[in-house]
């Protein structure tokens, strides 16, 4: 079988897109690199004579350390989705000549474009779905080091009564006293119910800080595909705080969050839990919470606020799975620029003993 490498471009973004919606392993962001500036996203489709076989999300951005500008293979600094191979290949002899093939021109394109650093992630709902993948990084079998984290994922099939029953004893209590109120409900706002040519995401979640333009620009991109909501929670009318969830098939990731008062209730408590009641009767099987550690990692550091989030996203009680993620090297000068940087960081998280 021979295979060939066609560009994600405009006139075939409907095919991409179509890829994506009958396959369980594709997640929102597989579609959403389509609405990425070309010049920059070097997404790319395998086919055969009449196939697509395989999808690769490789979203080029510029990173710059000690006023030197480096391109990596990222998307707003993270790493790009894991290719997607054709369900049909899952489990078949084909399936390793497909994955040599994609990481091979993923190589070969990166060393073209003069790539200092390429990484690809894998959402930890395929593993739970059972998707035929081992239960390992399969990057690391193309010399990606491996730099995977761990994800809390809710399952939402299970009765709500078991959902309450694994909610941490404190989440528990700080609940209690709410969720039976009427002073507390959530809206939520997506593609459906608003006027897509007024839409500003920045209107419904103000201030986001931590958002730079273009990543504003692209999450407003996905909402207009369906790919994200906002719910917020409101009390009389107020809105107290909001959420940003990603949500594609059966499958919903709770994004971003922001509280508008000082007052310290557990809204955001109150905000997820509601959420789940609603997703849950909306047909949702899956809520992942996102990534976290326990410590920190060279590639990660878990400093104070990171560890409050990891406690209160661990106190609903949901399951832990790996979420695999690796990352691959072209560059011996950005590499040891990366390391000095992870290892200042990570040397300030703990107490060395010096002669």
């Amino acid at each position: 079988m021979t295979y060939n490498i066609v560009n994600l471009h405009k006139e075939n973004k409907e095919e991409w897109l179509n890829f994506c919606n009958v396959h369980e392993t594709a997640w929102v962001h597989h579609k959403g690199i389509t609405c990425l500036d070309s010049d920059d996203n070097h997404s790319f489709m395998v086919k055969d004579d009449s196939n697509v076989v395989a999808i690769v999300s490789f979203n080029v951005e510029k990173h710059v350390i000690d006023s030197n500008t480096y391109l990596t293979a990222t998307l707003f600094g993270l790493s790009n989705p894991q290719p997607i191979v054709n369900q049909k290949y899952i489990g078949s002899k084909q399936l390793k000549k497909i994955n040599n093939y994609i990481y091979d021109n993923l190589d070969k394109k990166s060393r073209e474009l003069n790539i200092s650093r390429v990484a690809f992630n894998l959402n930890s709902d395929l593993y739970v779905k059972g998707n035929g993948f081992n239960c390992f990084n399969n990057l690391c079998r193309y010399d990606y080091l491996d730099v995977s984290l761990k994800s809390i994922l809710i399952d939402l099939q299970n009765p709500i009564e078991l959902l309450w029953s694994k909610l941490s004893k404190g989440h528990r209590s700080d609940l209690r006293k709410y969720i039976d109120s009427d002073c507390y409900n959530i809206e939520i706002f997506n593609h459906k119910n608003i006027d897509k040519k007024q839409f500003d995401l920045k209107e419904l979640l103000l201030p986001l800080e931590s958002f730079s333009e273009d990543h504003l620009e692209y999450l407003s991109n996905l909402f207009i595909l369906g790919l994200a909501e906002v719910i917020n929670l409101c009390e009389s009318g107020k809105v107290k705080a909001s959420a940003l969830m990603l949500v594609d098939k059966d499958t919903v990731q709770y994004h971003e969050a922001k509280k508008f008062t000082d007052v310290q209730l557990p809204l955001h408590h109150i905000l997820l839990w509601k959420a789940f009641i609603h997703y849950k009767s909306n047909n949702k099987k899956i809520i992942d919470l996102g990534v976290f550690s326990y410590s920190s990692t060279l590639f990660y550091i878990n400093d104070e606020k990171k560890n409050d989030i990891a406690i209160f996203k661990r106190g609903f009680g949901g399951d832990i799975y790996p979420f695999y993620a690796g990352e691959k090297y072209f560059s011996t000068d950005y590499f040891y620029k990366i390391m000095e940087e992870r290892i200042e960081c990570y040397e300030r998280t703990i107490s060395l003993v010096r002669d």
